[in-house]
């Protein structure tokens, strides 16, 4: 059976489509948090390069309008770390056009059991 090209395109299209609908947000998942979170440190620390980030507790936004929240520990990679540098760090997220966004950073000089303890991570 052979199909002519405009109908092979269509179902080609309608095979590649979402299945979800164009009304419904896309669902953002720790590991989408935690890439972001890496890839947008450059915006937000000196040492970025330096350093990786990861996640102690998180809040993820699932709407547009709602923020989301993510805190966790910095580990350095280097093999002697800093001592003054700071341990933790804190972060905002929305969504904006469809995306996940970081809106601002904020590092601490406290461990991540403090800062969670603290309401610096709610």
């Amino acid at each position: 059976m052979t199909l002519a090209k405009p109908a092979a395109l269509a179902i080609i299209a309608l095979l590649t489509q979402p299945l979800a609908g164009p009304a419904q947000a896309q669902e953002f998942t720790r590991l989408d948090v935690l890439a972001l979170v890496n890839r947008d440190a450059r915006n937000w620390l000196l040492n970025a390069d330096d350093v990786r980030l990861d996640i102690e507790t998180v809040r993820i936004p699932r709407a547009a309008g709602e923020q989301g929240k993510v805190c966790g520990p910095i580990v350095s990679l280097r093999r002697n770390a800093d001592p003054r540098s700071p341990r933790s760090y804190s972060a905002t997220l929305w969504i904006e056009k469809g995306q996940l966004v970081v809106g601002g950073m904020s590092t601490f000089f406290m461990g991540i059991k403090e800062l969670v303890a603290s309401e610096g991570c709610i």
